[in-house]
Formats: structure tokens, C-alpha cells, sequence
């Protein structure tokens, strides 16, 4: 009696390539954060900040000073198929400046630096206020990613690739 051992398939791996570009894609577009620096200027109850982006938590990327900053807002925009997505917009007397270009979910997060920057706003009390809003990667983002990911392997694992689930390749 001959025995056999299982070859395995190929493209096999394509499900762990295609998660590994989905992040990689991911990281590069959707890593952007912003800092957020205020202080009480000299003149009475007027608030400077400045806003620094940063990929990856650690690359800069652009710094912008905005003066006269009189409180922040939550805005929600409702566009997409999961609900809500949310991004923070301060309010000067030249308008508004969002925090990020993205709308995101975390809701809880974004709503703290709102009631943070207001509070300042409203506060007296010398020093800096600093903040940040993750943007895409928050931790709740990539928490759900850190759980989907295993999930994503082992539905490839189990049912043999996209491919297989599509109907392509079979003979």
C-alpha cells in the first residue's frame, strides 16, 4: 500500500497576501494622526494651538498654527454602511479647522478631545493642554483588526483561499 502526503495547494497563501497588502495599504493611508498642542495666549480668553500631523505615531508630517481657538465640535457624518463615522473640528474666528481630513468610528475617543479642548477653552489654568486623535489606527481600530485577522486565516484556511469560495479555478 502507497501512501501519499498532501502537497500543498497553490496560491495558498494568497488570503495572508492580500491581508498583509489590506494592512500595508492601511498603515500607509489610514496611519495619519494628529497632535494637538494649545496654550492660553497673553490676550484675555483667546487659545493658540498647534496641530501636528504624524504617520505611523511617529513621522511628521505637517505642522499648522491656529490662533483665536474659541472650543471644539464633534462632527458626525452618517454616508456609510456601518453607521457613524466621527472627526474632531475646532472652531476659531477664521472657521472651521478638523483635526483630521477622515471621518472614523470612536466615537468615545473623539468626544474626549472635545470636552478636553472645551474645558481648556473655558479654563483659566496656565500650561499646555496636549491631545491627539489617532485617526484611522485608534485602538479600537486596531483592536477589531488584531481580532478579524485570525478570523480572516482560518475562514481561508477552512474553505481553501478566495478563489474556491468565488468558483474560480474549479476543474
Amino acid at each position: 500500500m502507497e501512501t501519499t502526503q498532501a502537497q500543498p495547494k497553490k496560491g495558498s497563501h494568497t488570503g495572508v497576501i492580500v491581508v498583509m497588502l489590506f494592512v500595508a495599504i492601511l498603515l500607509i493611508f489610514g496611519g495619519e494622526s494628529s497632535n494637538l498642542t494649545c496654550r492660553h495666549s497673553r490676550q484675555p480668553a483667546t487659545v493658540s494651538c498647534v496641530k501636528q500631523s504624524v504617520l505611523l505615531w511617529v513621522l511628521p508630517l505637517s505642522t499648522k498654527i491656529i490662533e483665536n481657538v474659541s472650543g471644539a465640535q464633534l462632527s458626525e457624518s452618517s454616508g456609510y454602511d456601518d453607521g457613524a463615522v466621527y472627526r474632531v473640528e475646532l472652531l476659531t474666528s477664521q472657521g472651521i479647522f478638523p483635526l483630521t481630513a477622515m471621518y472614523t468610528s470612536g466615537f468615545s475617543t473623539k468626544s474626549d478631545v472635545v470636552d478636553q479642548v472645551n474645558a481648556y477653552v473655558k479654563s483659566t489654568r496656565q500650561g499646555n493642554l496636549v491631545v491627539s486623535e489617532p485617526g484611522l489606527l485608534s485602538l479600537e481600530n486596531l483592536f477589531c483588526m488584531i481580532i478579524w485577522l485570525p478570523i480572516a486565516w482560518a475562514l481561508n484556511t477552512l474553505f481553501g483561499g478566495y478563489a474556491s469560495l468565488l468558483g474560480i479555478g474549479k476543474k
